[in-house]
């Protein structure tokens, strides 16, 4: 079990039924962009929140309030009007992330572990005066040092070092500065201090999708809570991860929150079972699609068939031209390609990217069983035709 240790909990602000609401407070100034059911992004400042309703003001700054089940998501937004961008809260230093089995993540120190090497204590700066212990049986992956990496889960736990090694096993403990690994055929576990691992992978078996409202910090950590409300720019909820207990955040250290609602619910579309179909190499060189939370890269020409969940009604991504390590005037001249969406096997949209339109919302029904998106070069031929899809989601309705 996860055992929590929360050292002076920080005060309970509680945000009155908006129903009461006699007028809104208008210092709360937050811009955040709203997601229905309908997957349309609107940008509105938000005012409040309760589990039942959340007040805003819209663009013509006229206060409205709405039904919560009705929402989605909420990303925050900066001054200029973009999602709020991940920030290291540790003054440059390294952090570490706890990434646990149903979806939570916690970025910080592990600053100890118990006697029994059963739990590591893990300390996070957006969650001042709180250390959370969490159990070994609960955790999905450590990183240690260094961004975290996709590492591929399987029937044994696998360490990664320093160096680029692995040492594959079961991880039977983890210390404040070393942890152990049973390697099979060994007598002995192998011991390992933590300064040379980069990353724990811990067993694939038991992970699942936590219940509850999702959100996530500034930092990356990502928490699961019951209940949520807010007022006066302050976010106030109850991780399960914190022993349930009122945690209140200034929403500024807020990156987005996802809402958990009985009308609908969103699937990462990385997540989805899928197969490369055909492509995968340019000019005789392999580059595969990769698939991260949030994020699918692929390179024309390529082709990925993912399987649709029950009750999937839509789906809708951000595609851009992946050129970030390239001259933009030379992305410009030389990227061309079309990202082509078909359901079992019709096609329902198509969408052409290059210098002129380097961007494009996707947002269209799915009611099949299996969606690909095909990108395909234009012009120039497979030059730079790389293609990012940001936050490709599923809308599943609710009644599935």
């Amino acid at each position: 079990m996860s055992r929590v240790r929360l050292i002076k909990p920080a005060a309970t602000v509680l945000l009155t039924t908006l129903v009461g609401f006699a007028a809104p407070l208008a210092s709360a100034a937050t811009s955040v962009a709203l997601t229905g059911l309908d997957l349309q992004p609107r940008s509105v400042t938000l005012q409040g929140m309760d589990d039942r309703e959340i007040g805003l003001f819209d663009a013509s700054r006229k206060y409205a309030t709405l039904p919560l089940d009705t929402v989605l998501v909420l990303t925050m937004l900066d001054t200029a009007g973009a999602p709020v961008k991940p920030d290291n809260p540790l003054n440059g230093a390294e952090p570490s992330v706890a990434e646990l089995i149903d979806g939570q993540r916690l970025v910080g120190s592990l600053i100890d572990a118990d006697d029994q090497g059963q739990s590591v204590v893990w300390s996070s700066p957006l969650l001042p005066n709180v250390n959370v212990s969490v159990s070994l049986e609960k955790l999905s992956g450590l990183t240690l040092h260094g961004e975290p990496k996709e590492i591929e889960a399987g029937a044994a736990d696998r360490v990664v070092l320093m160096n680029g090694d692995s040492v594959t096993g079961f991880v039977n403990r983890v210390f404040a500065r070393s942890l152990q690994v049973q390697v099979e055929g060994a007598k002995e576990p192998v011991s390992l201090p933590l300064e040379r691992v980069r990353a724990v992978r811990f067993a694939a078996a038991g992970r699942r999708t936590g219940d509850g409202h999702r959100v996530t910090l500034r930092d990356g950590s990502v928490l699961l809570t019951p209940t949520l409300s807010v007022s006066d720019d302050r976010l106030t909820i109850k991780p399960g991860l914190l022993g349930g207990k009122d945690v209140t955040l200034d929403l500024v250290k807020v990156a987005r929150i996802d809402v958990a609602t009985p009308k609908g619910r969103l699937v990462d579309l990385a997540t989805l079972a899928h197969e490369t179909t055909s492509g995968g190499e340019v000019f005789g060189v392999a580059m595969p699609p990769t698939f991260r939370p949030g994020a699918v890269r692929m390179h024309a020409p390529v082709a990925v068939a993912f399987d649709l969940p029950r009750g999937a009604a839509r789906f809708a991504a951000r595609a851009e031209l992946d050129g970030a390590d390239v001259d933009p005037a030379r992305l410009a001249a030389w990227a061309d390609t079309q990202l082509i969406a078909t359901e079992d096997g019709k096609e329902i949209g198509r969408w052409r990217l290059n210098g002129a339109a380097a961007s494009a919302q996707i947002n269209i029904p799915v009611t099949g069983r299996r969606l690909t998106l095909e990108l395909d070069p234009a012009h120039n031929g497979p030059v730079l035709d790389r293609v990012i899809l940001i936050e490709p989601v599923v809308l599943v309705s609710g009644d599935k």
